[in-house]
């Protein structure tokens, strides 16, 4: 796309590019040395402290740190800028972060990725090779490779014979009704023989629908280009055409899309059965978006950060202290500064560590117990560092509440076309025995309800209604199979989460109450999700019973509490059609704060959800905030290496 816009400036203009980058390609900067390496598998390596490293003076602060903010601030790191990151909680690393429980270590965000994500960070760190290894889903490990051929739910798999034994499966999707086969999915789409195999009669609708897709896809690829630039040059390209482009497919939602050329409702289910991932259901999730994780997802393949996804978040902030930045935890951002419509600084209250008491209230919360909460600790005193550049990580709702209300401000205080997205009930299990005595499998299971016809869409509808769902769709995975290297460090330790989607409106009532000490109502409402779930998973995995040795559940409260973000959402702003097609909703949410000079924003909202897209306009901003030139220089520097990775490394 940047090199179509070049042609009318002429070919000794491209000419001139060419031999730009050439001649930047053959000055490599200097290779990092991410910390995982340097200093070992230690949290408190990366944990600075706002209350003991004061402020300084800044090119850069950055509101959060979660994976878009901390590739931000790592790529203007490597650019010569001083950065400094602030997050209010007391770990860096947003939704990459790990936290754990009893001896049992849970990923609070990320559950997998695609194989590109590896080269995203190193890019953003700079490394001569990737500072961490991605490791793709699908290895078989101590799981038999028929060990998705029958599952409870599930209809029994009677055409064995039509399929490849070589395919290398990461998901599997249910139909709970008893007469649909489990459809795996695999690298490379291999899984889609079996699926058109399976339905003779719907052929040429289902060509059609793939294709469809397809285009969508291309249209994806479009949209994320234009975020490259400023938002006059997306105001421009948007009236040339680009919204036509991709308004056919970014309009329609998945299920209306799917249901225009097909008629078989378990074709329609079977392919919208990835829909979690989206954190929207396909009947308001925009088709484009759906598109993306139906064949953009198996064209790539699931993988995994090995050791776990922490070491992301510590590579980029190695990559940062490096340069002379710093991160700093317990460094709540309570105000965005702004004087004559630009950006001055942030007003930052430290907050207080939690006391022993306190630790103690959260595990008994944790375990189900109730206990009287515990008077909070007097608030440390607002401070101001002063700084013209500031970027927020922290999503648009939440930039809004936080930036001073002013005449350059007041067309974000309207509403949106669109709302926040669901939120999660999460159920982490911990195992008292290792993955091959388990028989666990490196791939994740999608179960669906679904009725006599296979139609998933009354039961996920009742769900999404009901407070307490009797049964949800649900998400199982198993992070102690996906990071292959923790057999070795936990060779009798297995891990297991359960995700559902759930209306943060099912749980406002409880939202004015301390995290550590919310009423017997909400323990009740935690309890029957992990009666209902843990049903499900043992319909499944019944050997897991005996060996289960925790059980903890978390809440759309719990993600707004530690991820802070607002409503409990797990992805931002909804991916709903509005968001792809309405300009006012490209113009205020995009990289460049409207109304506010020197204010951007990344993360989900800038872009979409997934960790990938989320380090790709982290990458975006960066180049945005350097200008033409610096970027040129950027890209010539970190896009050579990875090419020479990718085809020699």
């Amino acid at each position: 796309l940047l090199f179509v816009l070049w042609r009318p400036l002429g070919f000794a203009a491209q000419l001139a590019w060419a031999g730009a980058v050439l001649w930047l390609s053959m000055h490599t900067p200097r290779t990092f040395i991410p910390s995982s390496m340097r200093r070992g598998n230690n949290k408190t390596s990366f944990r600075g402290n706002f209350q003991k490293d004061g402020p300084k003076d800044w090119d850069v602060v950055v509101v959060g740190s979660g994976m878009a903010g901390l590739t931000c601030a790592a790529v203007l790191a490597q650019m010569g800028k001083r950065v400094l990151v602030l997050e209010q909680h007391d770990v860096a690393g947003g939704g990459t972060h790990t936290f754990n429980l009893k001896g049992y270590d849970f990923d609070s965000g990320l559950h997998y990725v695609v194989p590109l994500s590896q080269y995203l960070l190193q890019i953003a760190c700079g490394t001569q090779n990737p500072p961490v290894v991605f490791d793709k889903m699908g290895r078989l490990g101590t799981a038999d490779a028929t060990w998705w051929y029958s599952l409870a739910g599930a209809g029994p798999t009677t055409d064995a014979h039509l399929i490849d034994p070589s395919m290398s499966v990461f998901d599997v999707i249910v139909l709970e009704d008893g007469a649909t086969p489990p459809l795996p999915v695999a690298h490379g789409e291999a899984h889609m023989p079996l699926l058109r195999a399976r339905f003779p009669h719907q052929s040429a609708q289902l060509a059609a629908a793939l294709d469809a897709t397809e285009q969508a896809c291309k249209t994806f690829s479009l949209f994320a280009a234009s975020k490259l630039f400023p938002v006059f040059v997306q105001r421009l390209l948007w009236r040339l055409g680009l919204r036509a482009a991709f308004q056919k497919h970014a309009s329609q939602t998945m299920r209306a899309a799917l249901q225009r050329d097909i008629t078989d409702p378990r074709l329609v289910s079977l392919l919208c059965g990835l829909w979690i991932d989206t954190g929207c259901p396909p009947n308001l999730a925009s088709f484009m978006l759906a598109s993306a994780v139906l064949r953009g997802l198996p064209m790539q393949g699931g993988a995994y950060p090995r050791g776990g996804a922490e070491g992301m978040a510590r590579s980029l902030i190695d990559t940062i202290e490096r340069a002379g930045g710093q991160v700093l935890v317990s460094a709540k951002v309570e105000r965005i500064e702004v004087v004559n419509g630009c950006a001055a600084g942030v007003h930052v209250r430290a907050v207080p560590p939690l006391t022993p008491a306190a630790e103690k209230q959260r595990a008994s919360a944790r375990e189900g117990a109730t206990a009287p909460p515990e008077d909070a600790p007097e608030a440390a005193p607002l401070q101001f560092i002063a700084c013209e550049n500031i970027v927020s990580s922290v999503g648009y709702q939440r930039t809004v509440q936080i930036v001073d209300q002013s005449k350059e401000t007041a067309l974000h205080q309207a509403a949106l076309p669109v709302r926040q997205s669901y939120g999660f009930v999460m159920v982490n299990i911990g195992l008292n025995a290792g993955s091959a005595d388990l028989r666990l499998p490196c791939a994740n299971v999608w179960c669906h309800p679904a009725d006599s016809v296979g139609d998933i869409f009354p039961p996920l509808h009742a769900a999404l209604e009901a407070p307490l769902p009797a049964d949800p769709p649900m998400m199982i995975t198993f992070p102690s199979v996906k990071d292959a290297a923790f057999a070795s460090k936990h060779p009798h330790k297995s891990t297991c989460q359960l995700l559902v989607l759930a209306d943060y409106a099912h749980f406002k009532k409880w939202e004015a109450q301390p995290c550590s000490g919310r009423d017997e109502e909400y323990e009740r409402v935690k309890d029957h999700f992990k009666t209902v779930c843990l049903a499900k998973l043992l319909r499944v995995f019944p050997q897991l019973e005996p060996h289960i040795d925790l059980v903890d559940v978390s809440s759309p409260l719990t993600i707004g509490h530690f991820l802070n973000t607002v409503e409990g959402s797990a992805v931002g702003l909804d991916v709903t059609p509005p968001r792809f097609t309405d300009w006012e909703m490209q113009r205020r949410a995009g990289l460049s704060f409207e109304g506010v000079s020197g204010l951007w924003l990344t993360g989900q909202d800038g872009l979409l959800c997934g960790q990938p897209l989320v380090q790709a306009v982290g990458l975006f901003t960066a180049l945005q905030m350097l200008g033409f030139a610096a970027s040129v220089k950027f890209i010539a520097q970190n896009v050579r290496r990875v090419v020479w990775n990718l085809m020699w490394g």
